[in-house]
């Protein structure tokens, strides 16, 4: 359909999970607890799953205004422009028959006057 779907990439939310005892905390470990530790590493596992759901989000959004434009240019087709050609198929038709009918009659004009 031509959606451009979008890709963060962060150095935050490349982290698996055995980069995560590699990740440097920002504050002191001076008077820290290992739950402060613990809410380090969780909220880098939340910022990473945040940024997923932002693209699932976005691209969700972005698919769903091109299946509308889709839709749209369906219901054009299907209620303007083929319809028109189809107008236009007959009309052509119609005149083919009859310059067909014309010519006949002049054949059988032609034919009876021999």
């Amino acid at each position: 359909m031509g959606a451009v779907v979008p890709r963060i990439n962060s150095s935050d939310s490349t982290l698996t999970c055995s980069e995560e005892s590699i990740a440097k905390p920002t504050y002191s470990l001076y008077e820290s607890t290992a739950s402060l530790d613990e809410a380090f590493f969780a909220w880098k596992n939340v910022k990473h799953l945040l940024i997923r759901l932002a693209e699932a989000e976005t691209t969700i959004q972005r698919i769903n205004t091109q299946l509308q434009k889709a839709k749209k240019r369906a219901t054009a087709l299907k209620n303007i422009t083929i319809p028109k050609y189809e107008a236009h198929v007959k009309y052509i038709t119609n005149q083919l028959e009859e310059r067909e009918r014309d010519e006949l009659a002049r054949v059988k004009m032609a034919w009876e006057k021999l």
